[in-house]
């Protein structure tokens, strides 16, 4: 079974009924097809750890704005197969956007050293470390033009994003 981070965008009222019903967090992190719009819904695949390093310098946590994915968040509700799911509240969320989007593609590529991975505590750290860079720098940033979007989005309509690695 593969770890697998998704973020989904939450708006104020989405974020309020949450909040007010944790029960209600699986279902909205797993949504039919029809129940939400695609693009405020982003998974990783097993490239969210090695992003969040590429982002903030460290595996886990590290320093506001770019430690968005994995750092303290408010935790919301029970566990979901790895840890239960997070609120990155809005003013986080507006931040990280501001952060990420004085990083260029090119600059992100260039924070990736398969050197630096080899002893860190990251989610299939091996495998990115021995695979062919260029070939993992393609896979590790496939994400990130849609997480750019995401947060934007997130910025327009001051929402929140819910995140669960399930």
């Amino acid at each position: 079974m593969s770890m697998i981070l998704t973020l989904r965008r939450a708006d104020p009222v989405t974020l309020a009924k949450l909040r007010a019903n944790s029960e209600l967090v699986w279902d909205f992190m797993n949504p039919e097809e029809e129940d939400y719009a695609p693009e405020d819904m982003i998974d990783f695949d097993k490239a969210w750890n090695a992003l969040h390093y590429i982002l903030a310098g460290t595996d886990w946590g590290g320093e506001a704005p770019l430690a968005m994915l994995l750092n303290d968040h408010e935790r919301l509700g029970d566990e979901h197969g790895y840890g239960p799911a997070w609120i990155v509240t809005s003013d986080r969320v507006k931040r990280f956007d501001e952060a990420f989007r004085a990083l260029s593609d090119e600059a992100l590529a260039q924070r990736f050293d398969p050197a630096d991975f080899v002893d860190s505590d990251m989610y299939a750290a091996d495998i990115f470390a021995e695979e062919d860079r260029d070939e993992m720098v393609e896979y590790l940033l496939q994400g990130v033009p849609a997480l750019r979007r995401l947060t934007a989005k997130c910025v327009n309509t001051d929402s929140a994003l819910i995140g669960l690695i399930g």
